[in-house]
């Protein structure tokens, strides 16, 4: 029973998370600004806290030279 609740659950959050996902991977620009934001939420947390927006843009800029 409560494994049956957890699938049902898990089905509706896949759901409700396909519905709500956007592919900005065929615009450059919003592509870079949405691995951007991953980062830079990434770096919130770690000491690097100070200089997120700098790491953020290395990060990215290294991703994106590998090809993405």
């Amino acid at each position: 029973v409560i494994i049956r609740g957890y699938r049902m659950a898990l089905a509706a959050a896949r759901a409700k998370l396909e519905a709500l996902a956007m592919d900005n991977g065929s615009d450059p620009v919003k592509f870079r600004e949405d691995l951007l934001r991953i980062a830079r939420t990434t770096l919130s947390s770690k000491l690097l806290q100070h200089e997120k927006d700098h790491f953020a843009t290395l990060a990215v800029d290294a991703v994106l030279r590998l090809g993405g």
